[in-house]
């Protein structure tokens, strides 16, 4: 019998649903890759479905090549959350910066 590597969800599951939808099958299946498809821009959206567990976020206007490119690079346990991932990197390394200066100046005072 053969097993489910990948799994497609459209972001506007019918019922409204789908963040839960991908913890769930992430807790039944964690070594399942989830690609999202959405129609909304990635940087707003994404960071709710990292945090529910997807794989990838992509928009369904992406091309064909694109699409493909996603599905591969999820399969070889890469993500696909680029632009979201570099600015979310960002924040965090500033955010990190601040506190370590931020408690050498209390330790000035």
């Amino acid at each position: 019998m053969q097993q489910i590597e990948i799994v497609v969800i459209d972001a506007l599951f019918p019922d409204g649903n789908s963040v839960n939808i991908i913890s769930q099958i992430k807790n039944l299946k964690p070594e399942i890759k989830i690609l999202v498809f959405s129609g909304v821009d990635e940087s707003t959206q994404s960071i709710k479905y990292i945090n529910a567990g997807a794989n990838g976020f992509l928009s369904k206007l992406s091309e064909e090549n694109d699409i493909k490119e996603a599905i591969l690079k999820i399969h070889q346990t890469e993500s696909i959350f680029p632009q979201l991932l570099k600015m979310y990197s960002l924040i965090l390394y500033k955010t990190e910066t601040l506190l370590i200066l931020y408690k050498g100046l209390q330790k000035e005072n």
